[in-house]
């Protein structure tokens, strides 16, 4: 009797022990089972969460850097220029975007097949390569890069945020199975941004009420997930009351709780979901830092959503580049550093960045990553998490 008793104290001091963990260091959880898979993926351990990760650890480092890139091809033509094909053939990055007017869905297709064909043709069993993501903007009007033949051009996204819901639901329906066909991975949008006076965004911001936007996001969600397109929410943590074109220049705002809200409820909804950060200031945080460059700011993501895979916005922008008190911007090389070091797992470039910048980037990473513990570790951790996103 007396043992019994002992047994049932000892299992309702382990269950309250449990419990406290679970409701009250959720991260900490978390944080132990990322560091057994880590330690799983290093020791070539086979575990099904983790095994394709595993083949990661056997890139090189400059492979490694190259996996965390989505990487910009303008198509001008229907196949691969030979510049296009021997750069992507020599450095295999992670994610290629891609950008143009009047793509046909025959160009789309065409291009497509051979990217991945160019993966294919450079696996080895001994140095396992992967597919790259495909990616595109999808927004609809004046941000849509899927606009030629076979392709449905959408209209803008405040359009389609007044639309009645059947309208805008048949017309995301049939463009997220017109993107899946052709080979599309993931699509940067829906914009989520919270309308107030922005002379800059114009029409691509849907609207001023929180349910209108969250409503419409949910189709645009349901729509990609059904042809297992992921999206990626943007702009985090809201710029829809910018004054001033980010490519262009640095600003600053203060995030309301509604903008908060927004992600908090979208990011909770969809778990697999990308987010896209911002290069803005947040006033009520660090004002003079862009977003996408703070590790408290992307560390919002990062630490209280885990499973979404976190994206820069475009980093050649002057707002990313940005230094308070000179008007001397920072080197593309550097910010791609600390754009990893603050916690962003892709770091996405625009059509105005050329292969040779992007050379000088990755080879920027390879020496910080083979010198810096730390820099190592941030970027080890992302390669994990965009490797699980391809699964």
């Amino acid at each position: 009797m007396k043992s019994t008793i002992l047994l049932i104290l000892g299992l309702l001091i382990l269950a309250l022990g449990l419990g406290y963990n679970y409701f009250y260091r959720p991260f900490d959880q978390y944080q132990a089972q990322q560091t057994e898979n880590l330690e799983l993926v290093l020791s070539g351990q086979p575990n099904e969460a983790t095994a394709s990760a595993t083949l990661s650890f056997k890139l090189t480092d400059r492979q490694k850097i190259a996996q965390l890139l989505a990487v910009p091809l303008t198509l001008e033509r229907d196949e691969l220029s030979a510049t296009d094909s021997a750069w992507l053939r020599a450095n295999q990055p992670g994610m290629v975007t891609l950008f143009g007017t009047q793509i046909s869905t025959v160009s789309a297709q065409t291009v497509i097949g051979e990217i991945k064909q160019i993966s294919v043709s450079e696996t080895a069993l001994t140095n396992p390569k992967l597919f790259p993501l495909i990616v595109v903007d999808h927004e609809g009007g004046s941000v849509q890069r899927l606009t030629g033949s076979g392709f449905t051009r959408l209209p803008s996204w405040q359009t389609m945020c007044a639309q009645p819901a059947t309208t805008s639901a048949q017309l995301l329906s049939r463009s997220a199975s017109e993107l899946a066909a052709v080979g599309i991975d993931v699509v940067f949008a829906p914009m989520i941004d919270l309308a107030r006076i922005n002379p800059v965004l114009g029409s691509r911001i849907c609207s001023d009420q929180p349910s209108v936007i969250i409503t419409k996001a949910n189709q645009y969600m349901t729509a990609m997930e059904q042809v297992k397109i992921q999206a990626v929410f943007k702009h985090f943590p809201g710029i829809g009351q910018t004054t001033k074109d980010l490519h262009t220049s640095f600003d600053q705002v203060e995030i309301s709780p509604t903008e908060a809200m927004l992600y908090q409820e979208l990011l909770k909804t969809y778990p697999q979901s990308g987010v896209m950060v911002s290069h803005v200031g947040v006033l009520n945080q660090y004002p003079d830092l862009p977003c996408s460059l703070s590790s408290a700011c992307v560390g919002q993501i990062t630490q209280n959503y885990p499973n979404n895979l976190v994206f820069s916005d475009a980093l050649e922008m002057t707002s990313a580049r940005y230094q308070v008190g000179t008007t001397e911007l920072k080197s593309l090389e550097l910010t791609a550093a600390e754009a990893i070091s603050s916690g962003n797992q892709v770091l996405v470039f625009g059509p105005q960045v050329s292969w040779s910048e992007i050379d000088r980037v990755i080879s920027f990473l390879e020496k910080r990553y083979q010198s810096e513990d730390t820099f190592k570790n941030k970027v080890d951790t992302a390669l994990t998490r965009v490797i699980e996103a391809k699964l």
